[in-house]
């Protein structure tokens, strides 16, 4: 998680070697301010060992890691002050009680007594874990004690977060309310989505350990990208051909059903443009997010219309003129969304 212009990552061409075991291979990535980004993959995929690297804990053996513009591959120290760390297993003393976990935390990071023993108590209140403060960190449950270690990794309010399983130990529905405790309350819509990219790690390093990664960019890319293209023309060619003629021959039955679907494409813009102003979300996640909503529909109708219904059905005809309409409707909200920026704050700066 980056929260700040200063900590942008970018890693290019990373790669760790256990003895025989290619533990991380190839990997590139590029994380900007404000974004989530997130490995999926299962034990022994790699993630952990790419997370150590680019904290320090671990050296790579090829690639570069470049965090807020300095070259951090042999030098994690020059850019530490400016991350957060949670790892996959609690590091907290079991013998401190909550309270005092935290506070040593602040103490390490070189935070003023009062200073941190006030980020203490809003990070208790905000994680709920104000009533068990006192209590020593050993009695706590295995979904409390995963909160606290979050709330460690956070206490000097890091611009960067590295989070190794920040879930375990948590149900899906805490795991839900811990990202609005995490990221702060305007912020949970952002951590409900979970990542705005996740990256494809495991697929990519099995195709480059097989093939190399030149052919991996030079071929593989090469090949996916035209085809993504020619599947979705096939499907709008195949769609205008079974009703192009029945579109020339009946304009006003065209007309009936573009108007309801222009004021269905409005409606459900300005209800997500709308509640992100009341939301107060910056404008670069409010705009996004409302445009998206409301063009998302036309693929949803496009593949259960023809699935259901086939390519022939009147169903299928409501899709086609969708599709007519969509580009000039969504240029046009693209203009109110350009023209309406002063409606928003200003992009967040801060996790916290």
């Amino acid at each position: 998680m980056v929260a700040d212009n200063r900590a942008s990552v970018e890693v290019r061409g990373l790669a760790k070697r256990f003895g025989e075991v290619q533990a991380v291979v190839g990997v590139d990535f590029e994380v900007g301010a404000g974004e989530l980004f997130g490995f999926l993959g299962p034990n022994g995929a790699g993630k952990s060992t790419t997370i150590n690297m680019l904290i320090g804990l671990a050296r790579s053996d090829a690639g570069t890691i470049r965090i807020a513009e300095i070259d951090c591959t042999k030098n994690t120290k020059a850019v530490q002050h400016l991350m957060g760390v949670v790892p996959d297993e609690s590091n907290l003393y079991p013998e401190l009680t909550g309270f005092d976990n935290l506070a040593f935390c602040g103490a390490l990071y070189g935070m003023t007594r009062p200073d941190r023993e006030a980020r203490v108590r809003e990070l208790l209140d905000r994680f709920g874990l104000a009533d068990a403060g006192g209590r020593k960190f050993g009695s706590y449950s295995k979904g409390m004690k995963r909160k606290l270690t979050i709330a460690a990794g956070i206490i000097h309010a890091p611009p960067i977060l590295f989070l190794d399983e920040p879930t375990t130990g948590t149900p899906m529905i805490t795991a839900t309310i811990l990202g609005s405790r995490l990221t702060g309350p305007r912020k949970a819509t952002r951590f409900e989505r979970l990542f705005d990219r996740i990256a494809g790690y495991l697929s990519r390093r099995w195709i480059i350990q097989a093939k190399g990664e030149q052919w991996f960019k030079e071929k593989f890319l090469h090949v996916l990208t035209p085809i993504t293209i020619i599947a979705l023309l096939t499907t709008l060619v195949l769609l205008f051909s079974f009703k192009g003629e029945t579109i020339l021959n009946n304009p006003l039955t065209i007309l009936w059903i573009a108007i309801p679907l222009f004021i269905q494409t409005n409606l459900i813009f300005w209800l997500g443009y709308w509640l992100a102003r009341l939301l107060k979300l910056s404008y670069q996640d409010a705009a996004p997010a409302a445009m998206i909503g409301a063009s998302n529909h036309f693929e949803v109708a496009i593949a259960t219309a023809t699935m259901l219904l086939g390519l022939s059905s009147g169903a299928a005809l409501a899709t086609v003129v969708g599709v007519l309409i969509e580009v000039p409707v969504m240029l046009m909200l693209v203009k109110i969304c350009l023209r309406t920026q002063d409606w928003f704050r200003p992009k967040a700066v801060a996790i916290t």
